[in-house]
C-alpha cells in the first residue's frame, strides 16, 4: 500500500499561491522503515526521506540530497492533529529546535 499525502499552509481555494507539496510514502516491514519521496513548489527538488521508530519517537530524516544536520520528530495530538518538530544541528554539534508544524487531516472531498 502506498499512502499519498497532500500539503499547503492554506486552503488553495484560499490563496491560490500559497506553497504546497506532495509525499508518497511506503512502509517497508522488513526495515520497519517509511520510505518516502517528498516535492514541493518551495524547493522543486525531489527529497529522499526516512522514518522509523526510534526511542518511542516516530523519527525522520533524510536521504538524498544528502542533509546529515537535520531530523524532525512526530508527536500525534489526536487521530486528526499532530506536530512535526524539526531539528537541525548548532555549531557545537547539539540538535536545537528550528520550528514546529502543527498539522491537521481535512477530509477529502468527492465533490
Amino acid at each position: 500500500m502506498t499512502i499519498i499525502d497532500e500539503w499547503f499552509t492554506l486552503g488553495p481555494g484560499m490563496a491560490p499561491a500559497t506553497a504546497r507539496g506532495i509525499n508518497v510514502r511506503i512502509y517497508d516491514a522488513e526495515e520497519e522503515v517509511w520510505k518516502m519521496m517528498w516535492i514541493s513548489t518551495e524547493q522543486k527538488v525531489v527529497q529522499d526521506l526516512r522514518a522509523k521508530m526510534i526511542d518511542g519517537k516516530l523519527t525522520m530524516w533524510q536521504v538524498h540530497p544528502a542533509r546529515p544536520n537535520f531530523k524532525a520528530i512526530f508527536e500525534v495530538v489526536d487521530e486528526d492533529h499532530w506536530h512535526r518538530i524539526h531539528y537541525e544541528k548548532n555549531s557545537d554539534d547539539n540538535w536545537v529546535t528550528k520550528y514546529r508544524l502543527n498539522a491537521s487531516r481535512i477530509p477529502c472531498s468527492s465533490e
